[in-house]
């Protein structure tokens, strides 16, 4: 029985496949598969940009690396990269540290942009150069490149931010540059970050007191700054703010007494500091120790007040009566012998 299936299934299998329907036996249509766009084919040249650090004093330096890059199987050839800076940076006096590129750099001390021609790169390769950008104006900047090729006219474009950032601004005075020796004064500090748009951190203010001037016992200190650590120790020799923080605009006052220990004039100098060597302002002025301590009488051969004066003096008075009896016994002896 077994043998007789499969020998029939071996004689109408020809003619079974022939009664099936042609789409059945046809094979299925191949499912196009559309490209993503991040697949879409690579331009060349493409660029990459990093700015070290991105905020600067004023005058400082900061290095913009250039990456130029073809991700395309094809070489690139006649490649311009080229950026035109903002007013406020510039190129400072050694603008190329580094290139691997071939081509033409040209890049001068002081100029107001940078720009490569004639390079080339083989397919998926890259080359870079380093440019250094000086910060000659406070705020916040756009640094803009571009870059084409033959096989791509149309430039592609990147742009990186730089802060230009201006120190802490410091003012200080005393309530009085005249003083006894032993007497005191307060001096005041005022602290402000001029940006508009940077905070400032690591605030610093140092000022080292004169010999022949201490902070005061006690030292009257009184006022804050930005969160940051204020030292003024009753004796000591300087005043020290550091750590504080101002955001843009912010400002902060303190105060401390100070003593003059000797006679004269003495110069008093303090300085502002922000980041890691961003200069703020700075203060010079001078107090006068008078002579004498506070609270004591005035030195011999001084000219005494003119309440001294008017008080009653015993001795002049015993010579002023003993004059004026001398003149009475000589009167009346003067009458007898008439």
């Amino acid at each position: 029985m077994i043998r007789l299936r499969i020998v029939a299934m071996l004689v109408l299998g020809p003619a079974i496949l022939l009664l099936l329907p042609a789409a059945a036996l046809a094979q299925p249509a191949p499912v196009s598969t559309p490209r993503p766009p991040s697949e879409a084919k690579p331009i060349s040249p493409g660029i990459a940009l990093d700015l070290t650090p991105d905020t600067i004093p004023v005058n400082a330096v900061a290095l913009l690396g250039v990456q130029v890059t073809n991700n395309t199987p094809d070489d690139a050839t006649g490649i311009h990269v080229h950026s035109t800076l903002p007013a406020g940076v510039v190129l400072a006096s050694d603008p190329v540290s580094a290139n691997t590129c071939d081509g033409t750099l040209t890049a001068g001390a002081g100029d107001s942009s940078f720009d490569l021609s004639g390079a080339s790169l083989s397919r998926v390769s890259n080359c870079a150069f380093q440019i250094e950008l000086k910060g000659t104006t406070a705020g916040h900047y756009s640094i803009p490149v571009a870059a084409s090729s033959d096989q791509n006219a149309g430039p592609v474009d990147a742009s990186y931010g730089l802060t230009v950032a201006a120190g802490p601004t410091l003012q200080s005075r005393v309530l009085s540059d005249h003083v006894a020796v032993g007497g005191k004064t307060t001096q005041s500090f005022h602290m402000a970050n001029p940006n508009g748009t940077v905070t400032l951190t690591s605030v610093r203010m140092s000022e080292r007191l004169p010999s022949g001037v201490v902070i005061s016992t006690p030292s009257g200190l009184t006022g804050g700054c930005g969160g940051g650590s204020l030292a003024a120790d009753d004796g000591g020799g300087s005043i020290n703010l550091s750590g504080a923080t101002l955001t843009a605009g912010e400002s902060c006052d303190f105060a401390v007494d100070i003593t003059p220990t000797t006679e004269g004039s003495k110069l008093i100098y303090c300085q502002a500091t922000a980041m890691s060597n961003l200069l703020g302002g700075d203060c010079a002025f001078t107090i006068n120790g008078a002579p004498g301590q506070a609270g004591t009488p005035p030195p011999t051969g001084t000219a005494a007040s003119s309440a001294d004066s008017a008080r009653p003096n015993p001795i002049g008075g015993l010579l002023a009566l003993a004059f004026g009896l001398a003149t009475t016994i000589g009167i009346r002896k003067f009458r007898r012998a008439a």
